[in-house]
């Protein structure tokens, strides 16, 4: 269930859902089986359903107090993590915390960071914001990183999802089967199965329910419902299961979840004699999906409520640059240069 990362190599695989979607009304289920009651999910706030989304795309970014931590290149253009101060002129590098890093998962507690370092066997490691006392809190391998209080949660190298303390001590297995995308909502946990399904379990009562029969992708709850992507198809669903929506997506499309102009979307790539990437409103089921303009394809490293990190790929699937978005500016950068461009 664990994935691995090649750097300056494209991300569409990790994501990509095949099966075939044509031009039919998306199915839908207005009555459905409910959840039991200790399984019906609760309704999130936006900053939580954005949380929730940079959980799924692996955050590899994240900003603090007018600062952006994220994966850059060194001078020898080997992956690192790095300090960016956010100007209305633009980003600025600041410095180099972290060598030979990928930072994946990123999370901030008590002054220090939290990651997954593909470069080091998948290890738990931490840093202080300034670069200092660099620490491996689990060897790993790991996956799926998130910090919930003073605690970690995390798979360990039988894809098991565990919490342990915020040093990395006190490991303790709150489900014991591997699993992928684990996301833990009070005692509620989403999480695919190890044959791809998504399902839902309530850790304190034990109870559990499939979601989807087949593959599943990361999914993300935003309103009133939960949204996934299967192969060649979004099913979104109310909170308590029922009232369920089937829309078609475009061929093969690697797809991810985020905001789009204020609204969710999908956003994903199909092959089309080469990738083309497409993004369309998650609940509008009458709406083609618009092409980019760009060659190559971007995947969301970060998103809040005023910004965006994109890693931008080449067609051939290497990685180019990182565009920042917000407030009509987007500002393109890599391994310490950077430069801007008025949105149209």
């Amino acid at each position: 269930m664990k994935k691995k990362y090649i750097i300056l190599f494209s991300f569409l695989f990790l994501f990509l859902l095949g099966g075939c979607a044509g031009n039919e009304a998306p199915v839908s289920d207005p009555g459905g089986q409910a959840l039991p009651a200790d399984l019906a999910l609760p309704r999130l706030a936006c900053g939580e359903s954005l949380e929730m989304m940079n959980f799924m795309n692996v955050n590899r970014a994240l900003v603090l107090d007018e600062r952006l931590y994220c994966l850059d290149f060194g001078n020898d253009w080997q992956p690192v993590l790095a300090e960016y101060a956010l100007y209305e002129t633009g980003p600025e590098r600041l410095g180099i915390l972290a060598d030979d890093c990928v930072p994946e998962y990123l999370a901030q507690q008590g002054g220090r960071l939290y990651y997954i370092n593909p470069l080091n066997g998948d290890a738990i490691e931490s840093i202080g914001l300034d670069g200092s006392g660099r620490q491996v809190l689990n060897p790993g391998p790991c996956s799926f990183l998130r910090l919930i209080g003073d605690h970690i949660y995390y798979c360990d190298a039988a894809g098991r999802f565990c919490r342990a303390e915020g040093d990395g001590s006190g490991e303790f297995v709150l489900l014991d089967e591997s699993c992928a995308f684990p996301y833990l909502i009070g005692e509620k946990l989403l999480y695919q199965a190890e044959d791809g399904s998504l399902r839902l379990r309530n850790l304190d009562s034990g109870q559990d329910a499939e979601l989807t029969e087949g593959p599943a992708g990361a999914s993300v709850i935003y309103g009133d419902r939960l949204f996934c992507p299967v192969p060649g198809r979004l099913i979104s669903m109310g909170l308590d299961g029922r009232d369920r929506l089937d829309h078609p997506l475009p061929e093969a499309a690697g797809a991810e979840l985020l905001i789009e102009n204020g609204e969710l979307a999908v956003r994903g790539v199909s092959d089309e004699n080469g990738p083309r990437q497409w993004a369309i409103q998650a609940g509008d089921a009458e709406k083609r999906p618009e092409y980019a303009p760009y060659a190559g394809w971007r995947f969301c490293d970060y998103i809040d409520e005023n910004l965006r990190l994109d890693a931008a790929y080449n067609p051939d699937g290497r990685l180019s640059r990182f565009v920042l978005s917000g407030g009509g500016t987007e500002f393109e950068f890599i391994a310490g240069k950077t430069g801007a461009e008025v949105l149209r």
